[in-house]
């Protein structure tokens, strides 16, 4: 099981919180096909002045990291990001 974390700037998830950790939870597990009924995500949200964030970046910067054991699903790291891009639009 992956140890997801998720870090944003602001506190912008508001009402939508629950759903936006469930959908990384949804995205993660449906790329490396791991028990969907085990999620461990957990949500930093540091206030705005604790976080510098590249100029590039928006307002809503977001880091999600995953830990997973060394040389497991090395072919699956890449989809991750496109699984969550397609979970997370309507948020």
């Amino acid at each position: 099981m992956p140890d997801i974390l998720v870090e944003v700037r602001g506190t912008w998830l508001a009402e939508s919180l629950r759903a936006f950790l469930e959908a990384v939870h949804h995205a993660v597990a449906q790329t490396l096909v791991t028990p969907a009924d085990e999620p461990l995500v957990r949500l930093i949200e540091h206030a705005a002045s604790n976080y510098l964030i590249p100029h590039s970046a928006g307002e809503r910067f977001t880091r999600i990291e995953i830990v997973m054991f060394a040389g497991r699903f090395r072919r699956r790291e890449t989809t991750i990001v496109s699984g969550h891009d397609s979970e997370a639009s309507p948020l």
